[in-house]
């Protein structure tokens, strides 16, 4: 790439040439709640349909959020009805759910359902089971309170994984269903990461030796992920990228730090876009997810290592978990 002349439409190129996967945002919580317009599009979205296009983003996590005031059944039952809108949109609008190898291999627009906070299981393996059956694919354990199967970094005397925890993280990983440890506290991180048979993700989450967040990995836990060979979601919640108004330069010191420290392979995008009152400073939606491609090239990243941020890191992980 000349980095003298045409620059921008370049960068553009190079970004729609390369397999994008964002790891993590809320928008279906807004749809379902707020009647929002995704698969046409709706200006009060971060992630719409027309902005996926526009970002040029193969593949959108889209997770279900438990609000903490959901608890048991209700859990579960809110959980199924965020799922559930999604169905509606792909049977409305042909969006392609994914949830296997065979699907990795369409370059086109494509979704996998998570969901963020395990409580919807209950700390069932059956709950599990109906979750992975409805198309389900990756489960983080926590939000930042406690549930059956550990606690998040809100908890203030955090333990580790539960006996349950340990049981369904294991059920999880033999059924296919990638393990996300984001809001995950730091006793339960190392337990999940010992007890592990397959790589796990930090969906959305940022570098604390940056930016010091409760929210965001240590230096050891950052190390210790990526000898995992798994991946850290690099996410664009201005709170975990610095003080002030950050912008897309503060999203690339965090991952100039996590690549210095552990190399380019556990870094990937987790936007949490939707979940996110104010986004980065010239990353307003997912439409100039671009710039962020300009923006890493400019500082010297080679194009191999970028799409490997871009989505390639991703798609390693998916395919050392999945099953089928």
């Amino acid at each position: 790439m000349n980095h003298n002349s045409s620059y921008h439409a370049e960068a553009l190129a190079f970004h729609a040439s390369a397999f994008v996967v964002d790891g993590h945002c809320d928008t279906l919580s807004r749809v379902l709640d707020e009647g929002l317009a995704f698969a046409t599009g709706d200006c009060a979205l971060q992630i719409d349909r027309p902005k996926l296009r526009q970002g040029h983003v193969n593949l959108q996590v889209m997770a279900c959020w438990n609000e903490p005031d959901y608890i048991g059944h209700h859990a579960f039952s809110r959980c199924m009805a965020k799922i559930g809108c999604f169905h509606d949109l792909a049977r409305t609008h042909g969006l392609r759910l994914v949830t296997s190898l065979a699907d990795l291999g369409d370059l086109s627009e494509g979704y996998v359902l998570s969901l963020e906070d395990a409580a919807p299981c209950m700390g069932s393996v059956r709950h599990v089971d109906a979750l992975y059956a409805t198309g389900v694919r990756m489960i983080g354990l926590t939000w930042n309170g406690r549930n059956e199967l550990a606690d998040g970094v809100g908890v203030a005397k955090p333990g580790g994984l539960t006996q349950p925890g340990r049981e369904l993280v294991a059920h999880m990983q033999e059924i296919g269903i990638v393990v996300d440890a984001a809001h995950l506290a730091e006793p339960g991180f190392w337990d999940l990461l010992e007890s592990s048979s397959k790589p796990v993700v930090v969906s959305h989450a940022n570098a604390r030796a940056v930016c010091d967040h409760r929210r965001n990995l240590t230096d050891a836990q950052i190390k210790a992920l990526a000898q995992q060979n798994g991946v850290l979601g690099i996410t664009y919640v201005p709170a975990f990228l610095g003080p002030g108004a950050p912008g897309i330069e503060a999203i690339v010191r965090h991952i100039d730090h996590v690549c210095e420290l552990a190399g380019p392979d556990v870094v990937a995008l987790g936007s949490d876009f939707d979940g996110i009152s104010q986004t980065p400073v010239g990353l307003p939606h997912m439409g100039f997810l671009p710039r962020l491609t300009e923006a890493l090239i400019v500082r010297g990243y080679s194009e191999p290592v970028v799409k490997k941020i871009l989505g390639e890191n991703w798609l390693r992980v998916f395919r050392a978990n999945w099953v089928v």
